[in-house]
């Protein structure tokens, strides 16, 4: 966004543009952090590589740029998602475990069958929740 603000380039639209695309990001940025946190995850902070270029963007480049940011974003966030879900997934099944311990074998199993996987317990699990 900077880039577009010089004294030399002076497309005050598209500075405005990306610095809100950017302040956007680290807005989102920061609320993962301190999700993360909270949940007892490590936020590990890596190296972002600097654009393949420095000078002599033009507001295309710059879009054709910012489409790549965000289909990688998109990717790895849609990665995340699938593994959130297999871990909820995992959590449910580690659930059922612990309570077909608990009633036992027999009648407990039976009584388990007939009133927790027919929709009383599981099936109101919100899996948006986790």
């Amino acid at each position: 966004s900077w880039y577009f603000n010089r004294d030399s380039v002076a497309l005050p639209g598209f500075h405005v543009f990306f610095k809100e695309r950017a302040d956007d990001q680290m807005n989102i940025t920061r609320k993962f952090m301190e999700y993360q946190n909270k949940r007892g995850g490590r936020v590990i902070l890596k190296d972002i590589p600097a654009p393949p270029i420095q000078e002599g963007w033009t507001p295309l480049k710059a879009m054709e740029a910012t489409i790549q940011v965000e289909q990688s974003q998109t990717k790895a966030i849609m990665d995340l998602t699938a593994l959130a879900d297999r871990v909820i997934d995992l959590k449910e099944l580690g659930d059922h475990v612990t309570q077909l311990k608990r009633v036992g074998p027999g009648i407990g199993e039976y009584l388990y069958d007939k009133n927790s996987l027919n929709g009383s317990y599981f099936d109101k699990i919100d899996r948006n929740s986790y």
